[in-house]
């Protein structure tokens, strides 16, 4: 079925701007593309649904395709942070411990860092080999 995502300037899945001062308590729900929703529209994803559940409140989908909990990190310390959050949730799956691996790391990092593995992660890497 055909979908459309839109995000709001401050490059949010929304359909608005968030507003400064807030008018009422926010939820900031950080994740991947689980949280961002992924072929559904944004009415549909999980943040829109909780926020129509919590009508008092004001539910904010930070999520992102693709990120780790590294990435969600550094989104909430560069702009995420200045929303002004109540309540802070944040979304992780399987795959994002997976995704802390060096060598997914020095795959994935969005800025491009290098990271080295873990004496464990080469005795992880050599059993699965």
């Amino acid at each position: 079925m055909p979908y459309q995502v839109k995000t709001n300037s401050q490059g949010l899945r929304m359909n608005y701007d968030l507003k400064f001062p807030k008018l009422k308590q926010r939820i900031l729900i950080l994740g991947d593309s689980y949280t961002f929703g992924v072929f559904h529209a944004n009415h549909d994803t999980y943040p829109a649904l909780l926020g129509k559940k919590m009508d008092e409140s004001e539910v904010i989908n930070a999520g992102v395709s693709g990120y780790t909990i590294t990435d969600e990190l550094s989104l909430y310390k560069e702009r995420a942070k200045y929303i002004e959050s109540d309540i802070i949730i944040l979304q992780v799956l399987d795959n994002d411990i997976y995704g802390l691996m060096a060598h997914i790391m020095n795959v994935c990092d969005r800025n491009r860092r290098v990271y080295s593995p873990t004496e464990i992660e080469k005795k992880f890497l050599q059993l699965i080999r």
